[in-house]
Protein backbone atom coordinates (compact mmCIF):
# COMPACT_ATOMS: atom_id res chain seq x y z
CA UNK A 1 0.00 0.00 0.00
CA UNK A 2 2.34 2.32 1.01
CA UNK A 3 4.42 1.85 -2.63
CA UNK A 4 1.29 3.05 -4.33
CA UNK A 5 1.55 6.77 -4.97
CA UNK A 6 -2.76 6.76 -5.90
CA UNK A 7 -3.27 4.77 -3.05
CA UNK A 8 -1.63 6.76 -0.44
CA UNK A 9 -2.65 10.48 -1.92
CA UNK A 10 -6.10 10.09 -0.46
CA UNK A 11 -5.16 8.60 2.93
CA UNK A 12 -2.29 11.83 3.24
CA UNK A 13 -4.72 14.13 2.25
CA UNK A 14 -7.38 13.49 4.62
CA UNK A 15 -4.59 13.22 7.33
CA UNK A 16 -2.87 16.47 6.40
CA UNK A 17 -6.63 18.15 6.88
CA UNK A 18 -7.31 16.27 10.24
CA UNK A 19 -3.42 17.35 11.17
CA UNK A 20 -2.68 14.01 12.16
CA UNK A 21 0.92 12.65 11.24
CA UNK A 22 1.87 9.80 9.47
CA UNK A 23 4.44 7.61 10.92
CA UNK A 24 5.79 4.83 8.75
CA UNK A 25 7.47 1.81 10.43
CA UNK A 26 10.02 2.08 7.66
CA UNK A 27 9.88 -1.69 6.74
CA UNK A 28 8.91 -1.34 3.02
CA UNK A 29 12.06 0.50 0.95
CA UNK A 30 9.81 1.08 -2.07
CA UNK A 31 7.53 3.21 0.50
CA UNK A 32 6.38 6.97 -0.97
CA UNK A 33 4.89 7.68 2.51
CA UNK A 34 6.91 10.69 2.85
CA UNK A 35 6.62 11.37 -0.56
CA UNK A 36 3.50 11.79 -1.00
CA UNK A 37 3.20 13.21 2.18
CA UNK A 38 5.02 16.39 1.52
CA UNK A 39 3.22 16.73 -1.92
CA UNK A 40 -0.01 16.97 0.13
CA UNK A 41 1.46 19.03 3.15
CA UNK A 42 1.24 16.14 5.71
CA UNK A 43 3.11 15.52 8.71
CA UNK A 44 5.28 12.22 7.80
CA UNK A 45 8.03 10.51 9.71
CA UNK A 46 9.75 7.34 9.08
CA UNK A 47 11.37 5.17 11.62
CA UNK A 48 14.87 4.91 12.24
CA UNK A 49 15.01 0.99 13.64
CA UNK A 50 12.42 -1.53 13.01
CA UNK A 51 12.65 -3.01 16.57
CA UNK A 52 11.63 -6.21 15.77
CA UNK A 53 12.51 -7.12 11.93
CA UNK A 54 14.24 -10.33 13.85
CA UNK A 55 12.18 -11.38 16.54
CA UNK A 56 15.01 -13.56 17.79
CA UNK A 57 15.56 -11.71 21.45
CA UNK A 58 18.81 -10.99 20.88
CA UNK A 59 18.38 -9.40 17.70
CA UNK A 60 15.75 -7.34 19.03
CA UNK A 61 18.36 -6.33 21.96
CA UNK A 62 21.19 -5.39 19.56
CA UNK A 63 18.20 -3.05 17.64
CA UNK A 64 17.41 -1.09 20.80
CA UNK A 65 21.55 -0.69 21.22
CA UNK A 66 21.31 0.97 17.40
CA UNK A 67 18.04 2.86 18.61
CA UNK A 68 20.01 4.35 21.51
CA UNK A 69 22.88 5.18 19.78
CA UNK A 70 21.13 7.17 16.78
CA UNK A 71 19.09 8.60 19.58
CA UNK A 72 22.50 10.20 21.28
CA UNK A 73 23.65 11.19 17.72
CA UNK A 74 20.73 12.86 16.55
CA UNK A 75 18.92 13.59 20.09
CA UNK A 76 15.77 11.69 19.12
CA UNK A 77 15.00 8.76 17.23
CA UNK A 78 11.76 6.49 16.28
CA UNK A 79 11.74 3.19 16.71
CA UNK A 80 8.31 0.80 15.33
CA UNK A 81 8.35 -2.64 16.92
CA UNK A 82 4.74 -4.78 16.67
CA UNK A 83 3.19 -6.02 19.85
CA UNK A 84 4.56 -9.31 19.88
CA UNK A 85 5.77 -11.02 23.34
CA UNK A 86 9.13 -10.85 22.88
CA UNK A 87 8.65 -7.04 22.23
CA UNK A 88 7.57 -6.03 24.61
CA UNK A 89 9.75 -8.31 26.86
CA UNK A 90 12.59 -7.10 24.95
CA UNK A 91 11.83 -3.46 25.60
CA UNK A 92 10.47 -3.43 28.95
CA UNK A 93 14.22 -4.49 29.40
CA UNK A 94 16.20 -1.64 27.61
CA UNK A 95 13.15 1.08 29.20
CA UNK A 96 14.18 -0.16 32.80
CA UNK A 97 17.46 0.77 32.30
CA UNK A 98 17.11 4.17 30.12
CA UNK A 99 17.32 6.36 32.81
CA UNK A 100 20.33 5.31 34.82
CA UNK A 101 22.10 6.22 30.74
CA UNK A 102 20.58 9.02 30.50
CA UNK A 103 17.76 8.80 28.40
CA UNK A 104 13.78 7.86 28.20
CA UNK A 105 11.03 6.57 26.29
CA UNK A 106 8.50 9.77 24.38
CA UNK A 107 5.84 9.57 21.96
CA UNK A 108 6.54 10.08 18.74
CA UNK A 109 4.32 13.02 18.65
CA UNK A 110 7.62 14.18 21.41
CA UNK A 111 10.07 14.10 18.00
CA UNK A 112 7.47 15.88 15.70
CA UNK A 113 8.04 19.31 17.57
CA UNK A 114 12.11 18.99 16.94
CA UNK A 115 13.54 20.74 14.45
CA UNK A 116 15.98 17.82 13.86
CA UNK A 117 13.16 14.76 14.64
CA UNK A 118 14.04 10.82 13.60
CA UNK A 119 13.38 11.58 9.52
CA UNK A 120 10.64 14.20 10.38
CA UNK A 121 9.20 16.32 7.30
CA UNK A 122 6.61 18.51 8.53
CA UNK A 123 5.40 20.28 5.37
CA UNK A 124 2.40 22.13 7.36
Amino acid sequence: FTSDAAAMTPVMRELARRGVAFVDDGSSPQSLAGIVGAQVGATTARADVVIDADQRPEAIEAALARLETIARAKGGALGFASAIPASIEQIGRFARGLEKRGMALAPASALFSRASGPQVENRR
